[in-house]
């Protein structure tokens, strides 16, 4: 696992849950662990230990609550923690997801996967209800979206299918592969300038944010007239920003504008290289599966499946870097696995 990625994946988990999440998701992406060993490891890092044992589950049931960590065991029964890169970068298409969602199914099927996203796992039936109180909707009206993404299979109730262990990219062109650690520097570079512009700006975002909640309290207020409404409007602007910080504060937006659009146009690549070298690796596996090779196995401990298989498992795995993990018969799904096909060559537009 190259430094680059992890650095990624560290950037991104840090965004969403927090240092010490990233922390540990980072080193678990580096290479599996127990619990004791996770421990022990951030115990002997000097920035990291004050961390508490209580806290490194609790991180661990976050990552394992959104899909970022698999657990397995060893002959004597250990468990062994371990994360994957391609989920973690999956979290940046999450916004990407939300609105294919609203697109094809409405608005309250993009308070579903919101909040798919948001809990990483939940209940149906527990996710029926916080949507339906939180828009204040009826609940058949929220079951019924449910039911549609179901029906397509934009949500799923089981895993998604693991990559196999102990494979190798086999003849994959070096060149795609070094173009994703790339691609993956680029998109941490991206997120890191972001959030340092926040953080440089964050003064003036705080008062512009003080300043719009007082502008909204005057034009609420019905004791005022019109006149005297507009007079104190401008007096707390002029208080609050001046000529130069709305400037500066414009600016600053265009900046973050064209930060967002950078992070999604890399993304966007990212997945696309990520499909092509999954599709060159599965194809690799089935020209060894039709040979009756025995590094064909999908999953070690099972048996080969037939070759009568191999193009269900490959219409599997080309919509696995997506979020939206559909059955090919479904129109709307079928349009987002057409983009990923290795024959598509240039600039691939993967919006629904």
């Amino acid at each position: 696992m190259s430094a680059e990625a992890v650095d990624l994946c560290k950037e991104l988990l840090e965004e969403l849950f927090g240092a010490t999440v990233a922390a540990i998701g980072a080193f678990l992406i580096s290479g599996a662990s127990t619990l004791p060993g996770i421990i022990t490891h951030f115990k002997n890092l000097k920035e990291y230990r004050d961390i508490r044992p209580l806290e490194v589950r609790k991180a661990i049931a976050i990552l394992e609550q959104h899909e970022l960590v698999e657990v397995s065991a060893d002959s004597t029964g250990r468990a062994f923690y371990r994360s994957h890169i391609n989920n973690v970068v999956r979290l940046v298409r999450s916004a990407r997801c939300a609105l294919t969602a609203k697109t094809l199914y409405g608005e309250t099927a993009e308070a579903i996967v919101e909040e798919l996203i948001a809990q990483g796992r939940l209940a149906c039936s527990d996710c029926l209800q916080r949507v339906s109180t939180r828009l204040e909707i009826d609940f058949d009206e929220v079951k019924t979206k449910f039911a549609r993404l179901a029906e397509s299979q934009f949500v799923i109730k089981c895993s998604q299918l693991k990559p196999a262990e102990g494979g190798d990219d086999g003849d994959a062109p070096r060149c795609t592969r070094f173009i994703c650690v790339l691609a993956r520097l680029i998109l941490k570079n991206v997120i890191l300038r972001r959030r340092h512009d926040n953080k440089e700006h964050k003064n003036l975002t705080d008062r512009q944010l003080k300043m719009e909640t007082i502008v909204a309290n005057i034009e609420s207020d019905a004791n005022l007239d019109e006149d005297a409404r507009k007079q104190q409007i401008a007096e707390v602007e002029d208080t609050y920003l001046t000529a130069t910080d709305k400037q500066e504060l414009e600016h600053f937006r265009r900046g973050i504008a064209a930060l967002l659009y950078a992070e999604a146009d890399v993304d966007r690549s990212l997945f696309i290289l990520d499909c092509y070298l999954d599709f060159a690796n599965r194809k690799i596996r089935i020209a060894h599966l039709a040979a009756g090779h025995p590094r064909a196995n999908l999953r070690r401990g099972q048996p080969a499946p037939d070759a009568s298989d191999a193009a269900d498992t490959l219409q599997m795995v080309t919509t696995e870097g997506c979020l939206v993990v559909g059955a090919p018969s479904s129109p709307s799904i079928r349009r987002v696995i057409d983009t990923c096909s290795p024959s598509t060559r240039g600039r691939v537009d993967t919006r629904v």
